[in-house]
């Protein structure tokens, strides 16, 4: 009889955690910071869902894998398959990086305007916000769509005009689709790894962080 307790009470506790559900929120949630948090040091505060698991859903801005093919190389440099997630309808404060940890075959063969629900935890690469994924399910894809267009933004709303000093209110548009028109490239090779700089008729300077193997493996983006 209390074999048969412990079996039904094992069973019963295996129920509870595969039905256990987490706090829905937005990608703005996760990322928001007010302007006195970015004007004032240290500029970029971590998340205030730092360490918390939630569920956010977004629309996929990149495959994981080139071709959304698992046997190809990854396209983000985030040591594990990595996409970029983007609220469909709020750019601001709505974009962020998601990792998958642990490498499941549903995530890895996500591409570009598929809807996803993802569930993980919310944590800090110094001060990149990531989305680390505890688990991803095939009927964690909502639907298909095309990943919207970028938001256009000019240098001088990411930086100080005439300067490379930070325009710190840019924050919110950490991991979000942007376009950056008429500006010229320079330091292409001083600054390794793909990384380089670009330049406007302004004088203003912004160097690129390269997280991507389109550049690095010179494959053109799908």
């Amino acid at each position: 009889m209390k074999t048969k307790l412990f079996v039904i009470s094992v069973l019963l506790l295996s129920i509870q955690v595969m039905a256990q559900t987490y706090p829905e929120v937005t990608i703005k949630d996760i990322q928001f910071q007010t302007n006195d948090q970015l004007i004032n040091p240290p500029h970029d505060n971590p998340s205030p869902l730092t360490g918390d698991t939630v569920t956010v859903v977004g629309v996929v801005m990149n495959s994981p894998y080139y071709h959304a093919n698992p046997d190809s190389g990854r396209i983000l440099h985030v040591h594990a398959p990595g996409i970029f997630l983007q609220d469909q309808d709020h750019p601001e404060w709505g974009g962020i990086e998601v990792r998958d940890p642990n490498g499941s075959a549903a995530f890895a063969v996500l591409d570009t305007g598929m809807v996803v629900r993802c569930t993980g935890v919310v944590g800090e690469y110094f001060t990149t916000t990531q989305f680390n994924l505890i688990d991803f399910q095939p009927s964690d894809v909502i639907s298909f769509g095309t990943r919207p267009q970028p938001v256009v933004l000019t240098l001088d709303s990411l930086v100080v005009t005439g300067t490379t000093t930070p325009n710190y209110l840019a924050e919110k548009w950490e991991g979000v689709y942007v376009e950056i028109q008429n500006v010229t490239a320079t330091d292409l090779v001083s600054l390794g790894a793909g990384s380089f700089g670009i330049t406007d008729a302004n004088n203003n300077l912004v160097y690129t962080g390269n997280v991507s193997g389109y550049y690095r493996n010179r494959i053109s983006p799908p």
